[in-house]
């Protein structure tokens, strides 16, 4: 699944987004905290729809790494549907 206006390559992780790697590099870390979206726009001060859109590649490639590594060995999780 492709996000429209978002696309991820080695030097621009979010096409068009126009945040400041600062607040960029603060978005994965307070996504591993468990922070919410929406908090987390508050506190960096990017916008709801961006913040969204960034936790949204995050999951996406979590479960792509999940997927190829459950593909090389015998995962148990890898039983059940995908949800995403």
């Amino acid at each position: 699944m492709v996000i429209p206006n978002c696309s991820i390559n080695e030097k621009q992780v979010c096409h068009r987004c126009r945040i400041s790697e600062n607040k960029f590099r603060a978005i994965p870390r307070l996504f591993c905290l468990d922070i919410e979206a929406c908090k987390v726009a508050r506190i960096t001060g990017v916008s709801g729809p961006a913040t969204s859109r960034l936790y949204t590649q995050i999951r996406q490639r979590i479960a792509g790494q999940c997927e190829r590594m459950c593909s090389l060995i015998h995962c148990p999780f890898c039983s059940f549907p995908a949800v995403f």
